[in-house]
């Protein structure tokens, strides 16, 4: 590992298991993570912190992604912020769903933890 993350990024997931795998996951490709649980708990995080980039799952009623998204739009400080959605499952309309509402990828679980970094990846190389 270097010296120096690469980037942070925010992990958003009510499960605390699926929250850890994630967090540790990005870890070992050098990403500083920061975690939360909840809605609130994650645009606290996203508006004091300033992370890189948010991974978020989700999963209501804890983590609400669609308020979560709408909040960070609507705020100049985060409307920028890159955003990974991650939902148990999906179809065509939930993706153009999802992109409309200003996600900027959309990942179904279960999901290879490549996919997920690719995604990451891409996304911080456009920042």
């Amino acid at each position: 590992m270097t010296d120096k993350p690469s980037a942070t990024i925010l992990v958003i997931a009510e499960d605390y298991v699926f929250r850890q795998d994630v967090a540790l996951l990005l870890q070992f490709e050098d990403f500083a993570t920061l975690e939360a649980a909840t809605t609130e708990g994650g645009l606290e995080l996203a508006r004091s912190s300033h992370p890189d980039l948010i991974v978020c799952s989700n999963t209501p009623p804890a983590v609400d992604a669609l308020r979560l998204i709408q909040a960070l739009r609507a705020d100049p400080a985060t409307q920028k912020l890159p955003i990974v959605t991650i939902t148990p499952k999906a179809h065509g309309e939930a993706y153009k769903n999802a992109q409309a509402l200003g996600f900027n990828e959309f990942l179904t679980a279960p999901f290879m933890p490549d996919d997920l970094l690719n995604m990451v990846k891409a996304r911080l190389a456009n920042r």
